[in-house]
């Protein structure tokens, strides 16, 4: 089943190979941040143009996939050059990757884009690919996707340019679970507090399927329950009835 976002929060292009503004991507509100995401299904060949068209003129720092190339029997095309120094052209934008680092839970990529071939003014694009989150569960080690998030905010406080991309197969369940767990850390740093069930309520509205299942949904209690014991005292926590 196709996912759409809502109309009032989709992500609209500016131009595109299609003749359309049309691309299956949502704005998500952080804590305190408006469209401090942009969650979205994994590209497929006849939109890898329309994907980095959308990061180049949301001017997107950062891009989260948390699918796998191949899931049981799907399987998903690469939609950036898997060759350092190498470089492809995507509708109108230029794609070149500079950096790989895997290990274990995440390979790291990054990629410089332009709209020219010679790079002029060009946008650095850092990805995170997770790949130890099944398509029909969670992961086994809360604390690895606490490592994963904490990285990825250290980059976003870096990168302040555009919203986080967030995508996984459909840009659904853990893509969702994904965006919960992050605005709940936010909300935690500057509150104290947390509330999973609100978040992900007002998070649907932009997408009405994001954490799909129970799994998801205690998954996310406890990533937030390894997040806050990793605060060496609870001083920065202020008790609320």
């Amino acid at each position: 089943m196709e996912i759409h976002p809502a109309d009032f929060a989709r992500v609209p292009l500016s131009s595109s190979s299609s003749n359309s503004d049309y691309i299956n991507a949502t704005f998500v509100d952080g804590f305190q941040q408006k469209n401090a995401y942009i969650a979205t299904d994994s590209p497929l060949v006849n939109t890898f143009d329309d994907f980095w068209q959308m990061i180049y003129e949301q001017r997107s720092p950062l891009v989260i996939m948390l699918n796998n190339w191949k899931e049981g029997r799907e399987k998903y095309p690469e939609y950036f050059p898997t060759e350092k120094g190498y470089t492809t052209k995507y509708g109108n934008i230029y794609i070149r990757l500079d950096e790989h680092v895997a290990d274990k839970a995440i390979v790291f990529r990054k990629f410089t884009i332009s709209s020219t071939s010679d790079f002029e003014n060009p946008n650095i694009v850092r990805h995170f690919q997770y790949i130890q989150w099944p398509k029909r569960g969670v992961p086994e080690k809360p604390n690895d996707m606490l490592q994963l998030i904490q990285t990825v905010q250290t980059a976003q406080r870096q990168n302040v340019q555009g919203p986080m991309v967030v995508h996984c197969s459909n840009g659904a369940g853990r893509t969702g679970t994904f965006l919960t767990i992050s605005i709940c850390m936010e909300r935690l740093k500057v509150e104290q507090r947390v509330d999973v069930f609100q978040c992900i309520k007002l998070i649907r509205e932009h997408r009405p399927q994001f954490v799909e299942n129970e799994l998801q949904l205690k998954f996310c209690y406890e990533v937030l329950a390894k997040y806050i014991e990793s605060f060496e005292g609870y001083s920065n926590f202020i008790a609320t009835d």
